[in-house]
């Protein structure tokens, strides 16, 4: 009998991840979990491969669907952290990488260190990425000056999280960790992607209110925050956010919304990735509103000593 309750027991360990519908795996190289990796933003590559970005040592790295890494790229690796936080795809081997532009004391040295945005070319099939593509910095610096939110004397500093775009409507979506709008809600910054790609100067930002006001993570009473953004084939965008107590060393869970540019923010999914802080995540579109969701894990393992993971949602996503 007692041997039947621990086997019972054992089964039970095992089954929130199958009624959570998720599958967790810590990121991990030869010699186990990758405790020095800060991932922050994620993109599929094929089915079963994932471009990751460390926004510690500024490389890239692919991941199978299980958290075994398949390649390193020592992308810029002398640099200084440029704590790469955004990545979108912009076709089959095209893909741009954004810095969080953001120093707590906006101190101007490790400023500029973040404030970046690549264009880079990888060609999965041959495993060829052009390293000299990180050297080109199109970060839009005096534009961002001209948001007041960026610069020597920002009135609101912000702090990117993610970038998002929109080949067929000319937009390039940012998403901000901070500052909020001026009524309290989640604000972004939105511009051109063409103009963005271009260099151009004349490029401008506007800041859009979504009127959603980020609510409490029902668990830990914990504030949200938003980590990422992806655009979705209607043109809406799908926000990933997530809430932890740091000081405490306590991860919450995170949730997906889905916001309509001049409508609403809905509830798409909660209590994902429970006591991990999803960071990023890779979206992939299998039509008719339907889509496959990979997150990752910035557990912040230097102080917590908790690996980095990542998240698999186990079926498709109906979102729209």
């Amino acid at each position: 009998m007692f041997k039947e309750r621990i086997l019972i027991a054992l089964m039970l360990v095992t089954l929130p991840v199958t009624a959570l519908a998720e599958s967790l795996f810590p990121l991990r190289g030869d010699e186990g979990p990758l405790m020095d990796l800060e991932p922050q933003a994620a993109v599929w590559l094929t089915d079963d491969l994932i471009l990751v970005s460390d926004s510690h040592r500024n490389n890239v790295q692919i991941f199978d669907t299980e958290g075994r890494r398949f390649r390193l790229f020592d992308a810029a690796t002398n640099n200084p952290p440029a704590h790469f936080v955004g990545l979108d795809r912009l076709s089959d081997k095209e893909f741009l990488i954004l810095g969080s532009h953001y120093h707590e004391k906006n101190n101007p040295r490790y400023r500029k260190d973040r404030s970046r945005l690549h264009k880079f070319y990888l060609d999965v099939e041959t495993e060829d990425l052009r390293l000299d593509d990180f050297k080109e910095n199109i970060s839009p610096q005096e534009p961002l000056r001209m948001t007041r939110m960026w610069g020597a004397t920002p009135l609101r500093q912000l702090e990117f999280c993610g970038i998002a775009v929109n080949k067929s409507k000319d937009i390039a979506w940012f998403g901000l960790t901070q500052p909020k709008s001026e009524k309290g809600n989640l604000s972004l910054l939105r511009c051109s992607l063409k103009g963005l790609l271009a260099a151009d100067e004349d490029l401008e930002f506007a800041e859009v209110d979504t009127g959603f006001a980020l609510p409490l993570e029902e668990r830990c009473q914990r504030p949200t925050y938003l980590t990422d953004l992806h655009v979705l084939d209607d043109g809406s965008l799908l926000l990933l956010l997530t809430a932890d107590d740091l000081e405490g060393k306590r991860f919450c869970t995170s949730s997906l919304y889905r916001w309509v540019p001049g409508g609403k923010a809905t509830l798409v999914k909660k209590d994902l990735a429970p006591d991990n802080r999803a960071t990023g995540m890779a979206v992939k579109s299998l039509g008719g509103g339907r889509y496959r969701i990979a997150l990752v894990c910035d557990n912040v393992a230097s102080e917590t000593e908790i690996p980095p993971r990542l998240v698999v949602l186990s079926e498709p996503l109906k979102v729209h």
